[in-house]
């Protein structure tokens, strides 16, 4: 079904979803945001492919040149949407994950965050970090008079500093303390006040952030106003690490470097303004990915785990697994299928590292160029315009053909790609879009799952006909009663196409009506079935953890969206929690688009989510029972003395002087909410 469902996207018509119409499943307030952000995107990706790759100085891309000369092209996409959606679907279909980071990247720019700094909160403390690679050591939870020895991260680039960034509405104890500022780094001009005054005692909460962003793109520097909103509604400090990017770093180089930084604000709240009694662990996207396997790594090294952890939209099965959630990516402005695919390739490390080649051209020879090709688009887009109010038998198609042609026929753009033979075959489109897969790897079976675990294969997010009795007790975590579970034939015919008869061949072929043929794209996506076992690591994709892990999670509270590709992921993790009797609630927002906390000062609907957001971080402060310490894995199956032990071992060494190593057996994680319910925001 998922290799079906990656053949219908690649080769699906897509530009009419991004034209006119775009966002227009989103609430209206966001909707000409939206738009910007596409006319944008495409004026960018277009400058993009002109140059290779854009400007390169420094040995990096400078945003500012294929910036500049992007503004003076996005005439044509204003005055001509149906050419702004093709050139969105050609962007989205085949550019690679290097154009989405350094386009996502536009918002790191000192001008761009410059404003946003102006038009946020002003905090007193906002410190850059970089943490020195230094091996300490930590109690051990269910027994501090045993310690974990902490390792710096070393995965693919060896020992690094970890990047961090401090932020507090107040001044407290220690932020201003001369070891913390040894630790600053330089990062130009800040508009943050950061001038002595009386100093606030210490909080007893911190919040330990993890940004989102694909895990390939953006920083703490570009989620800086809603933290700043978090320290002053919360009155706590924001710590956020500004962990390693795919694809020059991989999967497990983040969440090495995330579990650090957690493990060192444990070590180190003296210098964060942090008394050390609370702690919870928030992010979103990307970042909710980490919070739940930062957990998942503390319970299982014995390192005291957060309080609890609030994950906007996480992403828990990093594969293009086919559920009725995914359908919306093919209509969703922000995260097309194609690029959360490349984006997970790369964090699993399977996107190819391949150095595009480059030119070095004068920004201002850019700017006047561009210039005048927009002065020329505008002439002809305008006349053609006036000219169809005027003459009546002059269609819309032939002012959208003129521009469009004027803007193709440009010496400055790539030739057009001739049109593929579209034969609707299965072994046709499966040449084009799996067979590279095939012809690189020959992986080995995979064993088969054991007890608690799953794989990919097990995951399935459709109902049967036999199973829509049995699990309806289970099934109920986001079913309304008005909304019963749509049986496995409705489900799929929700994509358009016939459930196929048990005597078709191949399988899952599409078989649509007598003389309906689906609108077909010139240009395939390069999209291929993610097979590598890495995926399943229960560290990359927490969907696919075995209970035992999950039962070492604290109390999570999942924010997603309605309209998200990756709903079904959320509720499937929360329904798996929800089975092991793990604290656990999920709220979804309705009309709002995947990454509405960085959009939380557009509208009062996004400002509405990101308050729900802040509030389950204050739930979690609030709590007035504490989850239950869980043994470290190999205390729990020894009843000698330990002796003292000086050994370290990276990642997790137990050491210390164990007098009474016969402990009570571990009693049941106990559960602070019957079920996880739904709650409809915004």
């Amino acid at each position: 079904l998922s290799e079906q469902f990656i053949r219908e996207y690649a080769s699906m018509h897509k530009g009419c979803f991004y034209g006119r119409c775009l966002g227009f499943q989103f609430t209206p307030a966001i909707r000409p945001f939206l738009q910007t952000i596409a006319i944008g995107l495409v004026s960018f990706g277009e400058n993009y492919r002109k140059h290779q790759s854009g400007l390169v100085e420094g040995g990096g891309i400078a945003q500012y040149g294929v910036a500049a000369s992007s503004f003076f092209t996005s005439g044509k996409y204003a005055i001509d949407p149906e050419l702004r959606g093709s050139e969105f679907e050609r962007i989205t279909q085949n550019l690679d994950v290097r154009f989405w980071k350094t386009f996502w990247n536009i918002t790191e720019t000192e001008v761009l965050s410059s404003l946003a700094s102006i038009t946020s909160t002003t905090v007193k403390v906002n410190r850059a970090l970089a943490v020195p690679p230094v091996t300490f050591d930590l109690p051990l939870a269910s027994d501090p008079r045993l310690s974990v020895t902490v390792t710096p991260p070393v995965a693919h680039s060896g020992p690094a500093p970890v990047m961090m960034r401090l932020l507090s509405y107040e001044l407290r104890d220690g932020q201003d303390s001369e070891e913390l500022l040894s630790l600053c780094r330089s990062e130009g001009p800040s508009l943050s006040l950061g001038f002595k005054g009386r100093h606030s005692p210490p909080s007893s909460c911190l919040i330990v952030h993890f940004h989102g962003g694909g895990f390939v793109a953006q920083t703490s520097k570009s989620h800086e106003p809603y933290l700043k909103s978090w320290s002053q509604c919360l009155s706590v400090p924001v710590l956020s690490v500004d962990y390693s990017l795919a694809p020059e770093a991989p999967f497990p180089r983040a969440l090495e470097e995330c579990f650090f930084a957690y493990c060192w604000a444990l070590r180190h709240c003296h210098l964060l303004g942090w008394t050390g009694e609370r702690v919870c662990l928030a992010g979103d996207s990307a970042g909710g990915n980490l919070c739940i396997t930062v957990a998942m790594r503390a319970a299982s090294l014995g390192v005291r785990p957060p309080d609890g952890i609030m994950a906007a939209y996480p992403a828990t099965l990093l594969t293009a697994t086919a559920s009725p959630s995914r359908l919306l990516s093919l209509i969703d402005p922000l995260l097309p299928l194609s690029v959360l695919s490349k984006c997970l390739s790369a964090y699993a490390g399977t996107e190819p590292l391949s150095e595009a080649l480059v030119q070095k051209v004068s920004t201002l020879a850019m700017v006047r160029r561009d210039t005048a090709l927009l002065l020329r688009d505008l002439t002809q887009g305008a006349s053609n315009w006036i000219h169809s109010f005027l003459d009546p038998s002059r269609t819309t198609d032939s002012v959208r053909k003129s521009v469009s042609e004027a803007a193709l026929s440009s010496l400055h753009c790539d030739p057009p790609a001739p049109p593929p033979s579209l034969v609707r075959g299965r072994d046709s489109l499966k040449s084009q879009t799996c067979q590279e897969l095939g012809a690189l790897r020959n992986p080995a079976p995979a064993p088969a799952p054991t007890e608690g675990q799953r794989s990919c294969e097990d995951v399935s997010f459709f109902l049967t006909e036999d199973d829509s009795s049995d699990r309806a007790p289970s099934g109920g975590l986001l079913v309304s009663p008005s909304h019963p579970p749509p049986s496995f034939h409705t489900a799929v015919n929700a994509t358009g196409t016939h459930p196929p008869s048990p005597s078709s061949s191949p399988p899952f072929f599409p078989e649509f009506p007598e003389g309906f043929e689906p609108l077909r794209t010139e240009q395939l996506a390069e999209m291929t079935v993610q097979t590598s076992p890495i995926v399943r690591n229960p560290y990359m994709s927490p969907l696919l953890a075995p209970d035992s892990m999950l039962r070492g999670l604290p109390p999570l509270h999942i924010v997603a969206c309605a309209l998200d590709p990756m709903l079904d992921d959320s509720v499937m993790f929360a329904k798996r929690l929800r089975a092991v009797d793990q604290p656990v609630s999920l709220c979804v927002v309705e009309d709002l688009p995947h990454g509405f906390l960085s959009l939380s000062q557009l509208s009062r609907e996004t400002r509405e989510a990101a308050n729900i957001c802040v509030d389950r971080i204050r739930d979690i402060f609030n709590q007035k029972v504490l989850p239950p310490i869980r043994k470290h894995r190999k205390l729990e199956r020894t009843q000698a003395n330990l002796p003292d032990s000086g050994g370290g071992a990276q990642g997790g060494d137990i050491r210390g002087d164990r007098t009474n190593s016969g402990a009570e057996p571990e009693e049941g994680v106990e559960s602070h909410s019957n079920a996880a319910s739904r709650e409809i925001g915004a």
